[in-house]
């Protein structure tokens, strides 16, 4: 549950949509972006085999040149684990350098 911060009548800004709004476009590029990772991925055994045995083996090198190959004109922060990935992808707008973060976290095993 979010609890928002107490603050006196009137000390909040007024209400302008314009930056939220680039916010939400850049929102959408990143999305596309998301997809094109999964995508790429999906579309090749080796590939999510290569991806699942360097993250096994604690290569990062090898780890981001395969999310590298899948082509998004965005930095990828990745991270992972034994088990999973998580793939960070931000953007940018309206000089906010991270207006909008999308976080993809997908597992191979359930333990």
């Amino acid at each position: 549950m979010y609890y928002p911060l107490y603050r006196p009548e009137g000390l909040f800004p007024p209400v302008e949509t314009t930056l939220f709004e680039q916010s939400l476009r850049a929102s959408r590029e990143l999305f596309n972006h998301g997809q094109t990772v999964v995508d790429d991925l999906a579309a090749s055994e080796t590939k999510m085999l290569n991806l699942m045995n360097a993250a096994q083996a604690g290569d990062d090198k090898k780890v981001d040149q395969i999310v590298q190959s899948t082509g998004v004109p965005v930095d990828v922060e990745t991270t992972y684990t034994p088990t999973s990935v998580t793939f960070r992808l931000r953007n940018s707008t309206g000089g906010i350098a991270r207006c909008c973060t999308l976080t993809i976290n997908l597992v191979w095993t359930d333990y």
